[in-house]
Formats: C-alpha cells, structure tokens, sequence
C-alpha cells in the first residue's frame, strides 16, 4: 500500500444523468401515478380515470408528466374517512 493522498471524488460531469440510487442525486418532489397508486392500494388506472373525471387527489403536471405529493395524497385520504 502507498503512503499517496486518497485519490480525489469523483465529481461527475455537469451533463451526466442523474442516478436515482446515488444518494447526491436531487430527490422527485412528487409521485408518479403507480407509485401514488400502490400508495393508496389502487391501480393506476383508476388514478387516470378519476383525473380525466376531475376527482381524486390534486394532482400537479410538469410538462407531460403527473405527479402527486405526498401531502396531497395524505389529505385526500383523511378526507376518505366515514365517520359513524
């Protein structure tokens, strides 16, 4: 074994994709419908039907993209209790 400094990180380049498992990566601030879906134990499509009825939880579109927080999803679900 050499007595050199560690080799520097490795910093990766400004244009290389972001790796999900790698915990420097930004994480999503939302959940794409089968995760919101496996969330709320449904399917995904119910999810879709019940955006394209305008019901179910709020839901936020980035470009082309569905996505529902965890708040959202947390308070459509307390507004799901049936109270006796």
């Amino acid at each position: 074994m050499s007595d050199s400094p560690s080799s520097p990180t490795h910093q990766p380049a400004p244009n290389q994709s972001l790796n999900p498992a790698d915990p420097q990566s930004p994480k999503p601030l939302g959940f794409n419908d089968i995760e919101a879906a496996r969330i709320l134990g449904m399917k995904p499509s119910t999810l879709r039907r019940w955006r394209s009825q305008g019901i179910g939880p709020v839901y936020r579109k980035i470009g082309r993209n569905v996505q529902y927080t965890q708040a959202d999803l947390q308070e459509y679900h307390d507004r799901q209790a049936v109270g006796r």
